[in-house]
């Protein structure tokens, strides 16, 4: 007779399984991915206990348990990432949204409501969009915006795609793919926001197992000096920017003080660059 898994002494082994393999907070990885395997909440894991597993669900969970011991990132996994209101869709095609980019939004979402105070409606692009969360949470935090996102990437706008109709968002923001901001028109947005490729190339070894073997490098690399493409794109959004707009960017904390340079070169009036949550200098607040 075959053993009987149940929630509880599966969640046992599952942690002792992944504390073993190094992986951080096993206990809670552990939970999530067995959620993820029954569709069973935290809460009914604990009110479950002598619940057995279906055969399918044992196999979900140690396929899973295998995936994560190898350093595939959990929200992969879970084929979502909770990213401020939201939960984004992501897969190996995009970039897992990070608190860094919560900091990125909640700057955008300040300059909105100071533009307001001027103009009601606002057009805004946000290039490099990957999963789309930027977008995303701007129109689901604030109403009546005029949204486009563009991305070099097909496979990125197709997740984009279906996170702006899971949200019904398909009114409201417009999908182009293009390479950065090429397929916008001159002095047509009041707002550019961007997290684009930065890391610098030689950093790229360094970083950990689950972002630098699954996460796209084509949206990590930011060259040699991390701004490679950063030079091109704070021109091309002072162009497309209209007068009195605002360009914001996030970066590699080493990188800053020169993309500032270069903000004020391409032409921009007054350059800010603020923290992370980490107290690390990360977004680049430029006005035209």
């Amino acid at each position: 007779m075959s053993e009987v898994w149940t929630i509880q002494k599966t969640l046992n082994w599952s942690k002792d399984y992944l504390q073993r393999a190094n992986i951080s907070r096993p206990r809670l990885h552990a939970e999530l991915l067995l959620v993820h395997a029954t569709g069973l909440s935290r809460m009914e894991l604990y009110t479950h206990y002598d619940l057995p597993l279906s055969f399918d669900q044992r196999n979900s969970m140690r396929d899973a348990l295998v995936r994560h011991a190898q350093g595939e990132p959990i929200q992969y996994i879970q084929g979502f990432a909770p990213f401020r209101h939201l939960d984004i869709k992501v897969n190996k095609s995009v970039l897992i949204p990070r608190p860094e980019t919560e900091v990125l939004v909640d700057k955008t979402l300040e300059v909105i409501d100071a533009l307001r105070s001027q103009k009601e409606n606002l057009a805004i692009v946000d290039c490099c969009c990957g999963s789309g969360c930027i977008a995303l949470s701007l129109a689901y935090e604030r109403k009546n915006l005029d949204l486009y996102a563009t991305d070099i990437s097909s496979e990125a706008l197709n997740v984009a795609q279906k996170n702006i109709e899971a949200y019904g968002f398909s009114d409201s923001i417009a999908l182009s793919q293009g390479d950065l901001l090429d397929t916008c028109d001159s002095e047509s947005f009041d707002i550019v926001v961007s997290n684009p490729p930065y890391i610098p190339t030689e950093i790229i070894a360094s970083l950990d197992t689950s972002v630098k073997d699954f996460e796209p490098i084509l949206a990590l690399d930011g060259g040699e000096s991390g701004l490679e493409l950063f030079v091109r794109l704070v021109q091309q959004a002072y162009e497309v920017l209209k007068s009195g707009g605002v360009f914001l960017c996030e970066l590699h904390e080493t990188t800053l003080d020169e993309a500032a340079r270069y903000a004020r070169e391409a032409g921009f009036i007054t350059v800010e660059v603020f923290p992370d949550l980490t107290n690390r200098p990360r977004i680049l607040v430029a006005y035209k």
